[in-house]
């Protein structure tokens, strides 16, 4: 007979059971714990190594602690964010998998950097002399302006009043790799930061609308600058975790937590303290975000049952205001202070220095290019737009465009997105018109719609309106917002609109995340495509001659990059007045096969060895079209007009075309080549071994100016060495000799260029050789000799 089962006592003996067990082996028994993906660990640890290295090169520099910025920085920086991550790991809940995604995704931003390489301007002429100054160990805290290598101006302006935050952290990460390249991992690391924070804010909400914040952070100005030392990209990225900080604190309810803990209140204020040290626009968004953040504080705490104190409305009112004041003290006093280490160089130098806060931008000394420049080209783009919210309408939605001068771009309807606006993004260059791709105005459109929807809808959708306000107001605090790239945010209106959707109604989301991922996707495959086209063809160019010497005309810093890659070392031509000179990058549709010759790419002022010409064996007759090809190099030769002032290398051939084109200025003269500047080189190339001096001839004629011919002297050197006087003093064609020793030939000969250098300066009427009366607008016509011959005698 069987008895019935007891199930109370047969559960008692089996926990009986195992605890005999336990004690007989002695351990405890394992258990299994979840591993769950962190993505706010992820979040801040990569928002940490952008600001630890950045904070600690800025103490350095400020406190001369001692030492340059080198891999010791960056491992005290990885070592201090690991222990502040990981010190926290019962809130974090890091994994081992965590650990090594995030060790991962560093690697991956600095590799894809190190390959790619910046050709961008701002990157090219500032932000690279910078970083590579500091990372030498320029303080530009206590040793003043930072001199580039060419005479101050706006861009030597840029990188001495430049806030510094990007900078300091690319100086210790190219100290520590030894690549100036690795330097401009900021803007995607931040990318990364701002997509798991955005997945960690958004806990809770439906997957769609998670997808759309994701979309929110594949912003196409921050995708179109991931391998440059532009700023745009990090501030958009900066400004999207700041704006998720604060609306968690918009919230009515956050019932998951996961918005106002104290580690995404530290996320917050971390960003707006790099914010602040991105670009000086930076300082002013921080500012708008604080703002808004203790705006709505006060203005919840008088609302009935938001949490406001009982009593009279004026007791609430105080009461809310202090709220409001401790909040942002909180949040923005935080920050600022920490802006503050960074953001020494420099806030707080100008200040103490008695120039404006924003002495780059406002104040004596500001620069034209960032006031009037801007002013005047938007007055070009949009001339039918009377204020910076239009300009900003029409550019938004307007054809992507690199045209400075194009009116045109805002003509378009939103189902426009034809094959060649996709193709403006195989430029390297900034956005003038759109710059969000060729979708965005189809996504605004379409927002309003789903608008529309959220309110006939059951139950009706609710529009985040704080953050609507927000936005609005970090929009109209930039005087030039019509340029977007100084507002990449505005990206984000159509989503938070998409955002308003019901919940009954989120599957109609599928529509603009596709659209979004389109937008986005497209936009980063035709711009990655060209922009990897353009790193190859350097590469390509730029690796047979590794370790070699170069010779460049006026570029100083433009090449640096490029040529510290494979060593190549720079000899200037004209060290004595060097200048800025523009790359001329075109799109990848132009970049001829790998093997083909492109050197314009990177600049048509670069000159290798071979690319100088042999010392010419006969005359030269520069007057005659079937005279032999022969490359020169000049600051004044060969400039037949002021559209010609490209100083490329020209060869003869092409020099006489532009003669027989030229109209008949000088006197009636339409052959022969005329200089524009009082001082005129050649350069050429000894490649045999000289034996004896060598006999330097040079027929010209000077120009006879109203019937007057005013005598001129002409000064001549070879190889910076003087050698003599010329004196014009007669009309007509003359024959001028000079001799150079042989010394001077083997200086030349043993040279690793084999470089002769012919230079002849032309003195005032008044025998003073003035090399900078070039800026006079009346100097081409005072300055002029017709050259007809040039010859080198045995």
């Amino acid at each position: 007979m069987s008895h019935p089962r007891n199930p109370a006592v047969d559960a008692e003996n089996i926990l009986e059971r195992e605890g005999s067990e336990k004690r007989i082996s002695g351990r405890k028994a394992p258990e299994k714990k979840k591993t769950e993906f962190s993505p706010l660990f992820l979040a801040l640890s990569l928002l940490f190594y952008v600001f630890l290295p950045s904070f600690l090169l800025a103490c350095f520099l400020i406190f001369r602690v001692g030492g340059p910025a080198s891999a010791y920085w960056l491992s005290l920086a990885l070592l201090t964010g690991g222990a502040a991550c990981l010190g926290k790991k019962a809130v974090l809940k890091a994994s081992r998998a965590d650990v090594l995604l995030l060790l991962a995704l560093i690697l991956f931003s600095h590799v894809v950097c190190y390959l790619l390489f910046d050709l961008w301007h701002d990157g090219l002429t500032y932000h690279q002399p910078a970083v590579s100054r500091i990372a030498e160990g320029f303080n530009p805290v206590y040793d003043g302006y930072m001199n580039l290598g060419y005479a101050p101006g706006i861009w030597s302006d840029h990188a001495t009043y430049f806030p510094k935050g990007t900078e300091y952290f690319a100086a210790a990460v190219t100290a520590a790799w030894g690549d100036i390249q690795t330097g401009k991992a900021y803007t995607l690391i931040l990318i990364f930061a701002s997509i798991f924070f955005a997945l960690h804010c958004t806990r809770g909400e439906s997957r769609l609308k998670r997808l759309l914040w994701i979309a929110a952070c594949l912003n196409p100005i921050a995708l179109t600058q991931f391998a440059g030392y532009v700023a745009d990209g990090a501030l958009s990225s900066l400004v999207l975790i700041a704006l998720l900080c604060a609306r968690g604190y918009f919230s009515e309810r956050d019932s998951s937590g996961a918005v106002r803990s104290g580690l995404v209140h530290c996320a917050g204020v971390v960003s707006l303290a790099l914010l602040c040290c991105v670009k000086t626009s930076g300082l002013a968004f921080a500012a708008v975000i604080v703002f808004c953040v203790c705006l709505h504080r006060l203005v919840s705490s008088l609302r009935p049952g938001r949490g406001a104190p009982a009593g009279p409305a004026g007791l609430r009112f105080r009461e809310g205001l202090g709220r409001a004041v401790l909040l942002g003290l909180k949040l923005g006093g935080t920050a600022i202070l920490l802006a503050a280490v960074l953001g020494f160089a420099p806030y707080v130098t100008d200040l103490l220095q008695g120039k404006h806060m924003f002495h780059s931008i406002y104040g004596s000394g500001k620069s034209g290019d960032m006031n009037d420049g801007l002013g005047g080209m938007a007055e070009k783009l949009y001339p039918a737009a009377h204020n910076r919210f239009t300009r900003l309408f029409f550019s938004a939605i307007a054809y992507t465009t690199f045209d400075y001068h194009s009116a045109a771009a805002i003509k378009k309807t939103p189902l426009d997105a034809p094959r060649s606006e996709w193709e403006e993004y195989a430029a390297i260059g900034y956005a003038r018109g759109g710059g969000f791709g060729p979708l965005f105005y189809l996504l605004c459109v379409l927002a309003l719609v789903y608008v529309l929807l959220s309110y006939v809808s059951a139950p009706r959708g609710k529009i985040e309106g704080w953050l609507l306000f927000t936005l609005f107001l970090l929009a109209a605090v930039h005087p030039h917002s019509w340029q977007v790239r100084y507002v990449p945010f505005v990206w984000l209106f159509p989503i938070v609109l998409f955002l308003s959707l019901p919940a009954g109604r989120e599957y109609l989301l599928l529509v603009p995340l596709l659209l979004l991922f389109a937008d986005a996707g497209g936009v980063l495959w035709i711009f990655g495509r060209g922009y990897c086209a353009f790193s190859r063809t350097i590469a390509g160019d730029l690796a047979p001659y590794r370790g070699q010497t170069v010779l460049l005309d006026r570029s100083v810093f433009q090449a640096d990059g490029f040529f510290d890659r494979f060593g190549i070392r720079q000899r200037f031509a004209n060290p004595e007045a060097v200048e800025l000179f523009n790359m001329g990058m075109n799109s990848w549709k132009e970049v001829p096969p790998a093997r083909r010759s492109h050197r314009i790419s990177i600049g048509s002022v670069l000159n290798f060895k071979e690319d100088l010409p042999p010392l010419p064996t006969f005359p030269l007759r520069l007057s005659e079209e079937e005279a032999a090809p022969w490359v020169s190099m000049s600051e004044g030769l060969f400039l037949l007009d002021k559209k010609a002032m490209t100083f490329e290398k020209l060869t003869m051939e092409q020099i006489m075309r532009l003669g027989k084109t030229m109209p008949p200025t000088f006197d009636g003269v339409t052959d022969g080549v005329w200089n524009y500047s009082p001082r005129v080189k050649l350069f050429t190339r000894v490649w045999k071994k000289p034996e004896a001096d060598m006999e330097f001839f040079l027929t010209g004629s000077p120009r006879v100016l109203g019937g007057v011919l005013q005598k001129r002297k002409m000064a001549v050197y070879v190889n910076n060495k003087p050698l003599g006087e010329w004196l014009w003093d007669e009309p007509g064609p003359a024959e001028k000799t000079v001799t150079i020793p042989l010394a001077l030939l083997e200086e030349s000969w043993n040279d690793e260029m084999n470089l002769l250098a012919v230079r002849m300066d032309l003195a005032e009427p008044d025998g003073v050789f003035d090399p900078d009366a070039l800026l006079d607008p009346r100097s081409p016509l005072r300055h002029s000799l017709n050259f007809e011959k040039i010859e080198f005698r045995e």
